[in-house]
């Protein structure tokens, strides 16, 4: 996926990893910050391409990673993303094939939206 996509940065959590540099190099990322695994748990990197993105770092801990991101000017003016059809196809597909069992094996459909949740409503 990131071959694919080539994000600006890439925030990975609970890798169990102490050093990220190796994941960080074979992602093609030129620059992270890492907050180590404490034994098997935790383990946070943030990796990014210094062309697009600028990151100051705040504060790392092993529960977080506190940045500024600054958006270069070249970024601003990059293309737009691109639709890659292929991956919407194929969640169209996903769901015309669960419809058409729904309908072959006679399960309920849902056609409408749900009503809000009166949490959700803004009202008290």
């Amino acid at each position: 996926m990131v071959n694919t996509h080539r994000p600006a940065m890439l925030v990975l959590l609970e890798t169990k990893m102490q050093e990220h540099k190796p994941l960080c190099d074979a992602f093609g990322f030129g620059l992270f910050i890492q907050s180590s695994a404490v034994g098997l748990m935790g383990g946070i990197a943030v990796m990014w391409r210094d062309n697009f993105i600028h990151l100051d770092n705040l504060l790392t801990s092993p529960q977080g990673i506190y940045v500024i991101i600054k958006i270069l000017e070249k970024m601003l003016q990059a293309p737009p993303p691109v639709h890659i059809f292929r991956e919407q196809n194929k969640v169209a597909n996903a769901l015309a094939k669960m419809g058409h069992n729904a309908m072959e094996f006679n399960l309920p459909v849902i056609l409408s939206t749900p009503s809000p949740l009166p949490f959700c409503s803004g009202s008290s």
